[in-house]
Parts: C-alpha cells; structure tokens; sequence
C-alpha cells in the first residue's frame, strides 16, 4: 500500500542569496536523490479508478518463448528497427477537470485542458531527429476519444503530428458499444499494432522483439508484459509542483536580469594634472568604462547562484529518463527479452549482464510462471538517475537542447 501526502510537495534549500525550491515527492518510500542530492519520491503507478473491471488476459506461449530468449547487441540499429508506442493521459499530458459548464449551447466535445509532461519540447526534437528516425518508428495509442486525443497530441507535438506514424484512440481498443461509452479497464493488445505495416511502403513489421509500449497504467501491458515501460502518472500535484517552480525560477531570473537603480558614478582618479588635461569627452569616456567594469563585476558575482540554480534536476525528469531508455534499447535485438531479463534494471552499461536477473526488472516470474509481480524501475535511485544522464548524454549527441517547455530557459 502506497501513502501519499500530497501537501508536501516541494522543500526550500538555501542558497547564496535566498532560498531554491527543489523537486520533492513527499512520503514514498523510494525517495530517489538526484543530481547533487536533490530528492525524487516517486509515486505508484496510475491510481485512476474505472469503474468496470475487464478480466486480464495470460500472454500466449509464443510471446513468453520470444521474451524468454535473450537478447544481443548490434552495431546496426537501422536493420533492427524499433516501434515506440506511447500512451498520453498521465504519460505524456495531465488532464485537468472539465471547466465549468457554461450557459452557451455546445458546438463540439468538451475536451478538458492538458498540458504536456516537462522536457516535451526535448523529447519530441529526439523522436524525431533524422538520426532516430533512422531506426524508431514512433505512435500514439490512447484509451480516450478521437477528439481527445487529437488535441492531447497537438499540444504535444504541434506542427510535427503529421511526423508520426499512427495515432490511435478508443476505437483501436477492440470494445463493444458499450464499452466504448462506458468508463471501463482498457487493454492495448499490441498484435493490433503488430498487424499494420510500417515505414515508406508499409513492409516494415514489428512484434515482441521490437516493441517499446510507454504507458502509466500497469494493467495496460497484460497481452504483451515484458514489452512495457511503466513510467510514474503525471497527475495534478506533479503538475502544480512544476509550475510553481518555474514561476519561481522565472522570477529568479528577472530579478537578476532587471536593471539597478543607478548610482552616480565618481570621476575618475586622477591627478591634477591629469583633470586639468582632460576633455570633457574623456571624462564621459572614462565613466562608460568605469560603468561597464561594474557591470561585470555584478553579473560575475551573480553567475555562480544561477549556475547553483540550474544544476539542478528542476522538474520532473520522467521523460529524459525515457530517452535514455529509448536510445539505449537501439542497440539491442529484443526488446521483450531484454526487459524480463532485468534490462530495465541497474546501470543500463550493465543492462545485458547475466547477474541482474529478474529481480532488478520491471517484471519478475513468480513461482506457477502465471502471474507476475513488478518491480518498477523508477523505484530504484541508482537506476532512475543513470537513465536521467543516459538521456541527457543522448540528447547532448544529437546537439539537442534540454528545453524544459515550462519557462524560456534552455541548456544545451
């Protein structure tokens, strides 16, 4: 059982001028800490309840023998293709409530606002960057309505939607009438994905040995187990915890950029001589140069508390995580063995070592080989933070950005 406290959402740390807030998740017991101590408590999986509960399927013989194989390395990417399909409601956006219903007669759907996870800006610039579409397909699958989801992807991927290779709602889910209007557990059987054809002329076909599906929901996954990557919900405290930083730091920032009162700068030192040999021109050219050395001195006295500021992991860092993964899982030939035999699981230079083993991974056999217990990775601090870097390192290849998308900062 999980306890959360959702009132202690962020911690003051002091600095040189001040106090920085700094990410914090409050009574979970994996607390993660990460660049230079700062604290992660992850949440549980998603905590969405639906109201109609669908019997979970067992994954087929065939699957189980493919994710029992182990997998290899190789040194062409391209010939081993990868298919990435991401879910969107506390993946990659929050949803927040329906507004308040107004007087007016309804043109359309009610689409409730969402708003993307942190570093979106990032993560769709490596999705596709030339050099990853080179080896990653890249869909959308979501449990919500068309109209849904077209606007969760807008706001994710703006002009660049067209780049993707599918993007699928409700209607792929294989549910009745009923169902389709009703809020029950949704599954995402990917031999539906598996059936449709991929790349320039379609032949491109995926399966076990090739899939990464990126979901929230744990239950999503139960066709295929071993070939999801359960990341931690985006919900409303995540949500409020990053905005409340970035309108701090934001405020940080124009303080430190907004000019000074001036003072009135002294005439230079200089002799008798020397003042009675000035022009007045030289004088003004003298106090420039005495404003400009000021100047330098300010900002240099400043650069090491913004440098303090942004060595820091500021948001939520789930989806630099998920390029470390992804860019890790490019040199590699099965994907569904690789996550079973703990690859998920530990530092990802070690992620082929026999010495993981299933209990470092995000699933685990239990004894009748039936059901599975997970261990997520994001609850390990060793191993979330190398995935954290591994992104940041991959990102860093391809000359990309670190964009947090909540304020006007970037990094390269």
């Amino acid at each position: 059982m999980f306890i959360h406290n959702p009132s202690s959402l962020l911690f003051l740390l002091p600095c040189r001028s001040g106090l920085i807030p700094r990410w914090s998740r409050s009574s979970h017991s994996a607390t993660l800490k990460l660049f230079r101590g700062s604290k992660f408590a992850l949440r549980p999986p998603s905590t969405r309840q639906e109201t109609v509960i669908m019997k979970a399927p067992t994954p087929k013989p065939e699957y189980l023998a493919i994710a029992s194989r182990k997998s290899e390395m190789t040194d062409n990417p391209t010939a081993h293709r990868k298919l990435l399909i991401l879910d969107l409601n506390g993946t990659l956006v929050f949803r927040a409530p329906h507004p308040g219903r107004s007087h007016a007669k309804p043109t359309g759907p009610r689409i409730r606002p969402s708003y993307p996870r942190p570093y979106m800006p990032s993560f769709v610039e490596y999705l596709l960057h030339p050099k990853t579409r080179s080896w990653l397909d890249v869909m959308i699958w979501s449990s919500a309505q068309p109209a849904s989801v077209n606007d969760m992807v807008r706001r994710c991927f703006g002009e660049r939607t067209k780049e993707l290779a599918l993007v699928w709602s409700r209607d792929k889910l294989g549910l009745t009438a009923d169902q389709y209007r009703a809020k029950v557990q949704t599954l995402k059987n990917l031999e539906t994905a598996w059936e449709h054809g991929f790349g320039t002329n379609g032949s491109q076909r995926h399966s076990a040995l090739s899939t990464l599906l990126v979901d929230d929901s744990p239950h999503k996954a139960a066709f295929q187990p071993f070939n999801h990557v359960c990341v931690t919900e985006y919900a409303k405290d995540l949500r409020d915890a990053d905005v409340n930083r970035a309108a701090y730091l934001t405020s940080l920032s124009l303080k430190n950029s907004a000019p000074s009162t001036p003072s009135p700068l002294p005439l230079p030192s200089v002799s008798v001589e020397e003042g009675l040999a000035m022009s007045p021109e030289a004088v003004r050219l003298a106090r420039r140069k005495e404003k400009k050395r000021r100047k330098r001195a300010e900002q240099a006295a400043e650069q090491p508390e913004l440098d303090a500021v942004y060595r820091l992991p500021l948001y939520d860092p789930t989806l630099l995580a998920l390029i470390g993964v992804l860019d890790h899982t490019r040199s590699i030939t099965n994907v569904a063995g690789w996550i079973r035999a703990g690859g998920l699981g530990g530092d990802p230079s070690y992620a082929e070592s026999d010495e993981l083993g299933p209990k470092h991974g995000l699933l685990q056999d239990t004894e009748d080989n039936k059901a599975v217990s997970r261990k997520l990775w994001y609850e390990d601090e060793e191993t979330y933070e190398s995935w954290v870097n591994s992104g940041r390192r991959a990102l860093e290849e391809l000359r990309i950005p670190l964009v947090d998308g909540l304020t006007s900062q970037s990094r390269t």
